[in-house]
């Protein structure tokens, strides 16, 4: 895939918004606003990483990359909460 503008991301990133925000609806309020920041990451690498030469809908593709990196990140938010409440 082409190098990807900064209007161009502008651009996929207000299409895509619904989706993440969807995904992102799905974990705890208190995680939310960290998880969208984490799913425009996702967005962005799906941009970078895409192969249209392996058949897969650039959707399907950006909708699991996103869903991977929000959960990987709440996983990870998650760890440190719980980490920081056993040192307290």
């Amino acid at each position: 895939m082409e190098s990807i503008s900064e209007n161009s991301f502008e651009e996929i990133l207000i299409e895509y918004m619904p989706m993440i925000k969807g995904i992102v609806n799905t974990y705890p309020q208190n995680s939310r606003e960290d998880l969208l920041q984490e799913g425009i990451l996702g967005l962005n690498n799906a941009l970078q990483a895409y192969d249209e030469s392996l058949n897969v809908p650039f959707k399907q593709f950006a909708r699991k990359c996103i869903k991977n990196r929000v959960n990987t990140a709440y996983r990870k938010y998650s760890r440190d909460d719980t980490m920081e409440r056993i040192d307290e």
